[in-house]
């Protein structure tokens, strides 16, 4: 986080949080109130102060201020490198876990959160298919997304299928404000 957003929060500690203004394409396109952002410092200050809340909300840390992102796929975009992937905030990183959900979304777990591949990838991540130490064929990829246990992998990881992307991961795609104390005991 910006050095100058941690001061910001010192000085003014309860400053509301913002919902429904910020979200996230499924390509890494960050948009306000459904524009395209397209200045590059913004885009940069945005990727610098985000992260997840302990709930699973997604926000962008600015100044004193909270702004929670709408995800349209999931809070983190991935694409293909020769290592692992790199993330949407451009932050180079490895996979632990990969799942394929039934709509032929591509999920990976890593230690910034969970991520979707850019489905502009998803040709050259299925090329990297394997099953039984084979190339996997497109019946073995349809079985997996049908929710068979194949044994498809990518990377020498093994292809999990995937019901529930957002409870599964622990990401809130559309976050709201919590409930207060007050709200809570009433």
């Amino acid at each position: 986080m910006d050095p100058i957003v941690i001061a910001a929060m010192a000085k003014w500690p309860n400053v509301p949080e913002v919902f429904g203004w910020l979200s996230l394409s499924a390509r890494g396109d960050w948009r306000l109130r459904g524009e395209r952002i397209e200045n590059t410092a913004l885009k940069e200050f945005i990727r610098r102060n985000y992260q997840a809340d302990a709930h699973g909300r997604w926000f962008f840390q600015n100044g004193p201020q909270r702004v929670f992102v709408a995800c349209e796929q999931g809070p983190l975009i991935a694409t293909l490198q020769a290592e692992g992937i790199l993330l949407h905030t451009g932050v180079a990183t490895t996979v632990s876990a990969v799942w394929l959900d039934s709509a032929g979304s591509v999920w990976f777990s890593t230690p910034h959160g969970p991520a979707s591949l850019d489905d502009r990838e998803l040709e050259g991540w299925q090329q990297e298919l394997q099953c039984n130490q084979a190339p996997a064929t497109d019946e073995q990829v349809l079985a997996c997304l049908a929710g068979e246990n194949h044994t498809l992998q990518w990377r020498g990881l093994q292809v999990m299928s995937l019901e529930a992307p957002a409870l599964t991961l622990g990401f809130v795609a559309l976050p709201t404000a919590l409930p207060t104390a007050d709200a809570q005991q009433k």
